[in-house]
């Protein structure tokens, strides 16, 4: 530095330092030491000069800096730099002017920093540039959180939060970091940090908000007042929207407006059919959220609310979910409720995450505050659909029971035993995602039973539904195949969405389930047909869902058929269905359908992570098919050559399919156990692969695995053969 200060030195050593580098370039300069440690924060508590008026001291400081400015640049170029003059003072600044136009003859580069808002007269002079600092892109911030945090693998689950949260700014980068490892969230130093448990989200550091909440302070109250107004309506808004809330004439508010865009608080987004705007960085939005008091956010989001209705776009329910929001924080329960309803039912077919979330909201909001019909119909919709999609989006069976509990009480209370017996029918499908195919069929045939004993026609197309869902997974082939072509005799294509009590058209449904029935049965021809059927009827109906569901049957068909090709064909369908939809089930599907299309394609490389990722989703979200998954993956690795690893994955899969009640899975991980041992154990296991083949052999004749009779006769003649 110009005095060769160091951060370490006393006071006292640094006014030396400061008084021996005045004298050496100027001894005539002795006097005005006290003046330049007053500006550089070192003041001589002893020193005894005369008072002046601050004027007369304001110029006495400036003669004095560009002297040594001056001075200092007679045998070298200079450098004077400032930092952030966004904090400059009034007397500070016109220090500044000053400096900046004495400059003339002198070889120095006067170096400032400051942000947006920031505004001088002499940075319009020709020999001022104004270089605008971008922020970091995606690859400067991977280097910069590479070199604070380190490549520990652990890490992999922060470099996307940081990135998006800080929008490219270094130092909220760092910030960011510094909080991980104050909270403990991360563990170790500098460039060797490592995740401290599981990630739970980032907080923004203290520091960050009130950098933030200082630019905004610093605004004019008008202009902080329209932005703390469009914090209320979101990340990004419409002028017109804006126009509306914030009370200010069209002048004015375009004045404004410019100000927030020169001062980088928002951004330009479009211009036509009007113009939109959006912040520039969500830590502004968030910070001008937070700083509005709860009487005015309630009444901001309470009149952005009520011009959203007013739109006359026709958009009302393409935006349900923003107006649910609005609603919400403007202390409306009931409204915010009507609106998550709408939202969920946008996307019931589409989103399935999004959809059970916007019912949850429903359930929150209403709970504990009903006194209307309309309130007891919404939250009742919410309790059947949270059931609905238990299983869809893998949130357990515990918070079934809840839901069922509750919506149970509320229904007993009521005395409405339809709606009970609601709930009992949608909660049974978790019970099966939960692990218990056999306690599932049993729940689904009592409630079965009930829906016909009762007066309940419009439950009967769900209870047959769930009671033929229950013997595919059970495996009660023959029996399900019956009820399914009565059930399709007795609900024709074109019945009424509102009997769709699960989403989908009951018809299609047993169109479908008899295709899984037929697969297990050996009949694949017939099989084929009925899963191609089903997926024109779901096309028709715009239930990507059960085309996903027919995605899986064609695959399995395609593979007890041979046919690799065709398989993994329909394998890349199921998985745009399950990146689209985001089901568990879906996902499971993907994978077990790319793992029997490779291996039949003879690429058991390829099948086995695949087998493991089917067995990792089952264990997530559908824990009756883990048995299931475990028996590909035994496959996959007979036909890798891996026969010793696939004799204890084999043996479980037996244990999970036997847990669960899947009778045709047990088959499936019985024969691989066989197939396994004849290639690793040999002539001792005889007694017990002649067991494990009569065991599947009972099941084929049962019908719960018919398909692998084709199989049975060569796997015996293999195992006489290698054990002989």
């Amino acid at each position: 530095s110009f005095f060769a200060i160091d951060p370490q030195d006393d006071a006292d050593t640094a006014r030396a330092r400061i008084a021996a580098r005045v004298i050496s370039l100027d001894p005539r300069m002795a006097d005005s030491v006290g003046l330049v440690c007053d500006l550089t924060g070192y003041p001589d508590p002893d020193a005894q000069g005369a008072a002046l008026d601050p004027e007369a001291r304001l110029r006495q400081l400036v003669g004095l800096l560009r002297h040594l400015i001056k001075l200092d640049s007679r045998d070298r170029p200079t450098v004077v730099i400032v930092e952030d003059l966004h904090w400059i003072d009034d007397a500070s600044t016109r220090v500044l002017e000053q400096l900046v136009e004495g400059r003339e003859g002198l070889r120095n580069l006067m170096l400032f920093n400051y942000r947006p808002e920031f505004r001088a007269t002499w940075m319009q002079n020709n020999n001022c540039r104004q270089i605008t600092l971008a922020p970091l892109g995606e690859a400067d911030v991977g280097g910069l959180l590479d070199d604070l945090l380190g490549d520990d693998p652990s890490l992999g689950v922060l470099a996307v939060p940081i990135a998006t949260l800080t929008k490219g700014n270094p130092y909220f980068v760092e910030e960011i970091v510094q909080t991980l490892a104050e909270t403990g969230a991360i563990t170790g130093q500098r460039g060797s940090y490592s995740l401290n448990g599981a990630f739970k989200g980032l907080e923004v550091p203290p520091t960050v908000k009130a950098v933030v909440a200082a630019r905004i302070d610093r605004l004019p109250p008008e202009a902080r007042r329209v932005l703390q107004s469009a914090a209320a309506i979101g990340m990004s808004f419409p002028e017109p929207l804006l126009a509306d809330i914030a009370d200010l004439p069209a002048n004015d508010l375009a004045q404004v407006l410019g100000l927030l865009r020169r001062n980088e608080f928002l951004v330009e987004q479009a211009t036509f059919p009007v113009v939109e705007y959006a912040f520039k960085h969500p830590l502004t939005l968030e910070t001008a959220q937070a700083s509005l008091v709860k009487t005015e956010r309630r009444r901001l989001h309470h009149r952005v609310a009520e011009a959203l209705e007013r739109g006359d776009d026709g958009l009302v329910d393409e935006r349900a979910a923003i107006l649910a929001t609005h609603w919400e924080e403007a202390g409306e329960p009931f409204k915010a409720a009507q609106h998550h309803h709408r939202a969920a039912m946008r996307v019931v077919r589409t989103d399935f995450p999004t959809c059970a979330w916007h019912w949850q909201k429903v359930r929150e909001l209403l709970r504990g505050n009903l006194s209307t019909p309309e309130h007891f119909e919404l939250i009742f919709n919410a309790y059947i659909n949270l059931l609905n999609f238990n299983y869809r989006v893998g949130t357990g069976i515990e918070a079934a029971k809840e839901v069922l509990a509750e919506g149970d009480d509320l229904a007993a209370q009521i005395g409405d035993e339809g709606l009970r017996l609601t709930l009992a029918l949608c909660y049974s499908r978790a019970v099966c995602a939960a692990g218990d195919a056999e306690a599932y069929f049993q729940q689904a045939q009592a409630n079965y039973n009930a829906a016909f004993a009762q007066e309940v026609p419009h439950l009967r197309p769900l209870a047959t539904v769930l009671y033929c869902d229950s013997m595919a997974h059970s495996a009660r082939n023959v029996l399900g195949l019956e009820q399914a072509d009565k059930a399709m005799a007795a609900w024709p294509p074109d019945l009424q969405r509102g009997y769709w009590i699960s989403g989908n058209n009951p018809h299609t449904f047993f169109t479908f389930i008899g295709g899984i029935y037929l697969t297990w049965l050996g009949r694949q021809d017939e099989a084929r047909a009925r899963f191609e059927d089903a997926r024109v009827r779901a096309i028709a109906d715009d239930t990507p869902e059960v085309i996903g569901w027919c995605g899986y049957g064609l695959t399995q068909v395609h593979t007890w058929l041979g046919d690799g090709d065709a398989a993994l064909a329909q394998a890349r369908e199921v998985e745009e269905i399950s990146e689209r939809l985001g089901s568990p089930l879906i996902g499971l599907y993907r994978h077990l359908c790319y793992a029997m299309a490779y291996g039949t394609l003879k690429q058991p490389a390829l099948a086995i992570p695949e087998s493991e990722a089917a067995i990792r989703l089952a264990q997530a979200s559908e824990r009756h098919w883990v048995g299931g998954a475990r028996a590909q993956l035994a496959i996959s690795l007979i036909a890798a050559g891996h026969a010793d690893q696939a004799v204890a994955i084999a043996q479980q899969a037996v244990a999970d399919s036997d847990a669960a009640g899947t009778a045709h899975f047990g088959a499936l991980a019985r024969c691989a156990l066989a197939r396994a041992l004849v290639r690793t154990v040999g002539k001792s296991a005889a007694t017990e692969i002649d067991a494990l083949y009569s065991e599947v052999e009972r099941r084929i004749a049962a019908g719960s695995a018919r398909a692998l009779g084709q199989y049975i006769g060569g796997w015996r003649a293999e195992a006489a053969l290698l054990t002989a």
